[in-house]
């Protein structure tokens, strides 16, 4: 138990949801089957899975997709 609270466990949920409205997922879409998502919006799910596990290190491929990178952001 000591290691689910120290790994964050209680706020999994609000992290997932978090990250997926981050990606353009909103609310209404949380309850979703994977399936019934095409294959970009796939994608999105397993770097929100990815994302919240909070990696210490994370190397994407092609990073200049629009929408992963905003150049006007920086």
């Amino acid at each position: 138990m000591e290691e689910f609270e120290h790994k964050g466990g209680y706020d999994l949920d609000s992290r997932a949801q978090a990250v997926l409205t981050g990606l353009g997922i909103g609310p209404d879409r949380f309850n979703h089957s994977v399936e019934s998502f095409s294959g970009g919006w796939k994608m999105r799910i397993a770097l929100a899975k990815i994302l919240t596990l909070n990696p210490d290190v994370l190397l994407l491929d092609e990073p200049t997709n629009t929408w992963m990178w905003n150049p006007s952001s920086g």
